[in-house]
């Protein structure tokens, strides 16, 4: 009765004290019920580990006992703390064994209550139609019955289940009915579900008042309760509704409260609901960077929830937001899934909106793929009889054209992108032709597209020109053009083509390009044709850059012997400083690990090209020597080498660190200034982290690689400089790209050529030789004579190194500082590397089983907990970081620290701080009359 009123928590006391008397007793059927009363509870107050737990535990009574009716309620109620819980195949399976047994019981009601959790079920996964059908079947059996009760919860799931539908009138019905009859009833258990429901649907039909009346109604109800989920509930529809009222700053403000309540109180559907509206609330407000975490968390969780109305809700802000960013892939890839969840729903709003979406993401892509969702749009549009929704659709196509002619090409830079990754997976030269012509003709809406290879070179796989659509008149076999010279071509084409030379290393003539264009007039000299003609040509020095590594010409070494774009199959130096056991080359790179002499070689063959070069590879690894190596080895060594470490410079002053900036252009520049990219013409600028720099600095960067041209900061006069870009990063750029925090364009512009750097891990002797070679040089610097003991050798080369060659000159700096002279022994080395060998030995002596009187969950456990500490650790307490670097959820994150008793100096003020408010305030207090809405499916009922 004290649950049905609404006291949770007198209620959980009382349930508590009933389960220790009845444990006392040892009565097994009552202590299964009881348990299963309790778990009810436990779930009303969200805590669903610990209402999982009791249902488990009545299940596992009332299996022993074999009572058939106690072993399906308790499934009933497993399933939906599943459900909860993000565990929804688990949760299908508890449920439909449920359900079943009530079926062969004849137990209608019992029956209803499983059913109303498969519709549940069933809109968590988007499948709107078979949980408005179960719904449909419960109300039946509860009209029967005469349970208003009960039927006022289905009738709120039916209320949530047309939200996702996209039929708000249908929920505000619902909803109002459910409603009448708890009212009627004199019930408060549902009663907010309810009116959150009529408050989201009355919002979506932009109904304000009737919104405020909801918000209003759940506030009254947390004043009786103190329940915290409607507490959540009331936050997320007040910061909702003041996202429709175009108030950012309070939506944030509110949101904020949701997600730290949500998080208080462990519920974890309502504290990603918070982080979208924070992040759609940043978007609005400017603050991209912080929008794009908050709403990545928001994907991630409800990914892992498995709900998919809110999910697509989360993937079209964040496509939208990565729109806006440039990234264009990751912003299509959010998007195409938005769209299928929305048409699998039926939510025509959602789709139509999350199709015009993708169109613009599409358009830098594929003008084709563009065109084609466009007409799926409006297509949609003219379907529902919506005429506004067809205007706006051909106002998107209009901005969009208007677009490319006033840029001159407005698939320029994904053009390179598409080129790169074709280019980069191409087995063969034939393979990276083909490639390259489909990519070219599809992007740029070409006629036909062949490459001509020049006379003389083997090689290419054929002798015969590789073409996509020759002309009409022109016979085709397996997509070549038969018998056909570059003279024929170009007699039997329509429309003047484009002919671009495709040039390799030192001039090699590979052959040409030969490009027809769909429209007469469009290779003209106008702007547009002369931003093709630019992308044009700087696609046919990828392909000449990639026809150098693939295919050898005459008198080369063969195409086996040839490395490679950044390959691992590249071939060993035959350099015969490699029989040295301390190799090293002039440039200080010591080694020679087959991977090192591989980078060695591509460096040796792109240093003399212009080519951008990306260096990737762990901190401390070397990637700066390898930068200056390419300089070293170029036609720009007499030029500048400058060096910029990104993460070292403030992002508002990366700018014009990089650019210059022009007397007062902001405060403290009291004279004009050269940027690095300035000091370095005709030289080589190396980027070191690029990885670090933002998105806005990244668009500025991407437009001087592709103009090489800039103004300072503050000036208006145009600089032309003649710079090669090598950039180095230890970060997962595919990640960042994925994540919307690096531009899929600039990527490939600045890895033309990757070359991937190893951890010192990896590289096998090289340990050995680089210590024993910096010994050498900083013993005799220093007047020393110093040698290490094999031991010590030993214990190098075994240890692993996190911070690369970094770590290992450090140790040697303070070996030579801490010795005299004669030999380093092992007992020298700190404490970490001897330790490290310590524990390995330890595991080889036990064969890594188990310790005597140790469980397998034990040691499993205890290294969890030991993980998950040190990635707190290593994130300073950032409960974020720390859960990307396990690889896992913030919210699973926060699961695993409560259940090991961690808790970072942030998560400990932070609750003290909670406490202290709520001490402040008073017992059952909302803390502010702001909120937003947390959106969900349907409401779950406990049987």
């Amino acid at each position: 009765m004290l649950r049905v009123l609404g006291d949770t928590a007198r209620a959980l006391d009382t349930l508590a004290e009933a389960k220790r008397i009845r444990e006392a007793q040892q009565d097994p059927a009552a202590l299964a019920r009881t348990s299963r009363s309790f778990g009810n509870a436990l779930y009303q107050a969200g805590r669903f580990d610990e209402s999982l737990e009791e249902h488990r535990t009545s299940l596992a009574i009332a299996e022993r006992l074999g009572d058939q009716l106690e072993i399906a309620m308790a499934l009933n109620n497993v399933g939906l703390v599943q459900i909860q819980l993000g565990a929804n195949d688990d949760a299908d399976r508890s449920l439909r064994r449920a359900h079943g047994i009530f079926h062969t019981l004849h137990q209608p009601k019992m029956v209803a209550f499983a059913a109303t959790n498969l519709a549940l079920l069933a809109s968590y996964r988007g499948d709107t139609a078979d949980a408005k059908r179960r719904l449909e079947e419960v109300l039946e059996i509860q009209s029967r019955t005469q349970t208003k009760v009960l039927a006022s919860k289905t009738l709120n799931n039916l209320a949530n289940v047309a939200i996702m539908a996209g039929d708000p009138r249908d929920a505000i019905h619902y909803a109002g009915q459910a409603i009448t009859f708890l009212v009627e009833a004199g019930r408060t258990e549902g009663l907010s579900a309810a009116w959150f429901s009529r408050g989201r649907a009355c919002l979506e039909l932009g109904q304000w008042v009737e919104t405020e009346e909801a918000i209003t109604c759940l506030q009254e109800l947390v004043n009786r309760s103190s329940n915290r989920e409607t507490e959540c509930e009331a936050l997320l529809l007040s910061a909702e509704l003041s996202l429709a009222r175009e108030n950012a700053p309070s939506a944030l403000e509110t949101a904020l409260l949701s997600r730290e309540l949500a998080e208080a109180a462990d519920l974890p559907r309502h504290e990603a609901e918070a982080a979208r509206l924070c992040g759609e609330a940043r978007m609005r407000t400017g603050d991209e960077s912080q929008a794009r975490e908050d709403l990545l968390v928001a994907e991630r969780a409800f990914k892992e929830l498995q709900s998919q109305y809110y999910l697509a809700l989360s993937r079209l802000t964040l496509g939208r937001l990565f729109i806006r960013a440039g990234a264009f892939e990751a912003a299509a890839n959010r998007l195409r899934a938005a769209v299928e969840s929305s048409q699998r729903m039926g939510h025509d709003q959602l789709h139509w909106r999350s199709l015009l979406a993708l169109a613009e993401a599409q358009w830098p892509i594929s003008r084709r793929l563009s065109r084609t969702t466009l007409g799926e749009a409006e297509s949609l549009a003219r379907t529902e009889c919506r005429t506004d929704r067809e205007v706006e659709v051909r106002a998107l196509r209009e901005d969009l054209s208007a677009a490319q002619s006033g840029t001159g090409d407005g698939a320029s830079t994904q053009t390179i992108v598409q080129l790169a990754k074709i280019l980069r997976g191409a087995a063969s030269g034939d393979d990276a032709i083909r490639g390259f012509l489909r990519t070219i003709h599809e992007i740029l809406e070409l006629e036909s597209a062949a490459f001509f290879p020049a006379k003389g070179l083997e090689g290419l796989g054929r002798t015969a020109p590789a073409t996509v659509h020759p002309p009409a008149a022109m016979s085709r076999i397996d997509g070549l053009a038969e018998g056909v010279d570059l003279d024929a071509w170009l007699a039997l084409t329509t429309v003047p083509p484009q002919v671009v030379p495709v040039l390799g290393s030192h001039d090699l003539e590979w052959g040409v390009l030969v490009l027809s264009h769909a429209e007469p007039g469009s290779s003209g000299t106008d702007a547009a044709a002369q931003g093709r003609a630019s992308v044009l040509q700087a696609a046919a020095d990828i392909l000449g850059l990639a026809l150098d590594s693939l295919v050898s010409p005459p008198g080369s070494r063969s195409a086996q012997d040839v490395n490679r774009l950044g390959g691992a199959n590249a071939p060993k130096s035959s350099d015969p400083k490699s029989s040295n056991p301390n190799a090293r080359t002039d440039s200080g790179i010591i080694g020679e690990s087959p991977r090192i002499l591989a980078i060695l070689d591509t460096v040796e063959k792109v240093a003399t090209s212009d080519s951008s070069v990306l260096v990737l590879g762990e901190s401390g690894t070397g990637k700066e020597l390898i930068a200056r190596e390419l300089h070293r080895r170029s036609g720009r060594a007499s030029s500048p080498f400058e060096a910029i470490a990104c993460p070292s410079i403030p992002r508002e002053l990366i700018e014009a660190e990089l650019f210059g900036h022009e007397k007062g252009a902001f405060t403290g520049a009291d004279r004009q200034r050269a940027g690095r990219i300035e000091l370095a013409n005709g030289g080589t600028l190396f980027l070191d982290e690029i990885g670090d720099i933002d998105l806005a600095t990244q668009s500025k960067l991407l437009r001087f690689l592709q103009e090489r041209e800039f103004s300072r900061v503050g000036g208006r006069e145009t600089v032309r400089v003649d710079v090669r870009i090598v950039a180095a990063t230890s970060r997962k750029l595919e990640q960042e790209i994925e994540e919307g925090r690096f531009r899929e364009d600039l990527y490939y512009r600045l890895g033309v050529v990757p070359i991937v750097v190893p951890p010192l891990r990896e590289r096998g002797d090289d340990v050995v030789r680089i210590a024993v070679q910096l010994l050498e040089e900083l013993s005799h610097r220093a007047g020393k004579e110093l040698a290490f003991a094999p031991a010590t050798l030993d214990l190098l080369r075994r240890y692993p190194w996190p911070g690369n060659v970094r770590e290992l000159r450090n140790l040697v700096e303070y070996l030579v500082a801490v010795s005299s002279s004669g030999r380093l022994s092992p007992a020298m080395l700190p404490e970490r590397i001897r330790e490290s060998q310590s524990r390995r030995d330890t595991d080889s002596a036990s064969g890594g089983i188990l310790r005597s009187g140790e469980t397998l969950d034990a040691r499993l456990m205890t290294l969890e907990g030991e993980l998950i500490r040190r990635a707190l650790e290593a994130a300073s307490g950032n409960q974020s970081e720390a859960a990307r670097l396990l690889g896992i959820t913030e919210t699973k994150l926060r699961h695993r620290m409560r259940r090991y008793g961690l808790a970072t100096p942030r998560t400990r003020t932070r609750r003290a701080g909670r406490a202290g408010r709520a001490e402040r305030a008073g017992r059952g207090r909302t803390p502010s009359a702001k909120a937003e809405p947390r959106t969900k499916s349907t409401k779950r009922r406990t049987s």
